[in-house]
């Protein structure tokens, strides 16, 4: 993936230049386990805002095992490549659920402790730990045809699993949120979040 505005949008991964750790501002959390971090090629996650207003800086963000979060902006020119999260295919998860998932949505991708636990081999994964899905939505015809297949494969809790729809790569919402009574549903993208009606979410796609 290039390094344009498009690619820097929440969920998407980034791996940073060591050379570059000095111009690395770090807004909050431990600065020696942040350079640790870069040196051994880890990744970090974008967050928003996502682009600084003059495009030259990327906000980033680093969850840790534990829980612990480091927040941080770094210069474009500091970044050596970017990735979507991981694919569902590619990480070690099977059960029932998630093969008739992959059926509906074969790009589906995982974000949250199964992510970062699959790019960096450390432990975030507990028994309590969610399943976080990202099912991307590009057009009105995919987002009818999920519906209509989503709409006969109600989501586990145990282990809960969260799916996040993404609109165009970037503005998204919880299915299990859209399936509430409530007539709003809140969307989040690289640079807002604001509450829409669902009634308009297909309408979004054509925008």
């Amino acid at each position: 993936m290039s390094s344009m505005p498009e690619t820097f949008r929440r969920h998407t991964f980034v791996w940073l230049s060591e050379e570059a750790s000095g111009s690395i501002v770090l807004e909050s959390g431990d600065p020696a386990l942040l350079r640790d971090w870069i040196a051994k090629m880890r990744p970090l996650i974008v967050r928003r805002p996502c682009l600084s207003p003059d495009g030259n800086e990327v906000f980033l963000g680093v969850a840790l095992p534990g829980k612990r979060r480091l927040a941080c902006r770094a210069p474009r020119a500091a970044v050596l490549r970017t990735a979507l999260p991981p694919l569902l295919g590619d990480c070690d998860l099977h059960f029932e659920t998630l093969v008739a998932l992959r059926a509906i949505a074969p790009d589906l991708r995982v974000f949250g402790s199964h992510a970062w636990q699959h790019l960096t081999g450390l432990p975030y994964v507990t028994e309590s730990s969610d399943i976080d899905l990202l099912a991307l939505i590009d057009s009105p015809e995919e987002w009818e045809r999920f519906c209509t297949a989503m709409s006969a494969l109600p989501l586990p809790t145990t282990p809960r699993l969260d799916l996040e729809v993404v609109l165009l790569g970037d503005a998204s919402f919880s299915w299990r949120e859209f399936l509430a009574s409530e007539t709003q549903i809140l969307l989040k993208s690289s640079s807002a979040v604001w509450l829409e009606s669902k009634s308009r979410v297909s309408a979004l796609l054509h925008d």
